[in-house]
């Protein structure tokens, strides 16, 4: 796989496998080498013109753009500042990342992974918390 970054490309060994079942296999065979198989997880997909989690900015029907910092669409530059809204570890994004984990690593639709999601993880986690560790608590092991 390469990626892109400025000017240059960088080659990964990553190979980026689709399969016809919601849940891959743990392992495949590529010629004489059997290969470990992880799920790709996601990141939350989120209207940069609405600010909410779940759809794109194509898909927005908001008419008029908010702001990421303080969510009003005409804001004074005073009220940006300590806002954690864009922030990896705001809470509404840790939610979606462990829903989208969730989904990645036990299958099921995205609407299923949501509602066992909200059991087993009801309430807002303390603040503080570092996003992996939620992510734990989030998804149980296999």
């Amino acid at each position: 796989m390469t990626v892109r970054q400025g000017e240059d490309k960088i080659q990964f060994d990553t190979v980026v496998l689709t399969f016809d079942s919601l849940m891959p296999p743990k392992r495949i065979r590529a010629g004489y080498l059997t290969l470990n198989v992880r799920p790709d997880v996601p990141l939350p997909m989120r209207s940069y013109k609405f600010q909410r989690f779940g759809h794109g900015k194509d898909r927005c029907k908001k008419p008029v753009a908010v702001c990421v910092r303080c969510g009003k669409g005409n804001h004074v530059e005073r009220e940006l500042f300590g806002c954690a809204a864009s922030s990896k570890t705001y809470l509404k994004f840790l939610e979606e990342q462990a829903i989208l984990h969730y989904k990645a690593k036990n299958g099921g639709t995205l609407q299923q992974a949501l509602e066992i999601c909200k059991m087993i993880f009801p309430s807002a986690p303390p603040r503080g918390e570092k996003p992996r560790r939620i992510l734990r608590l989030s998804v149980p092991r296999e």
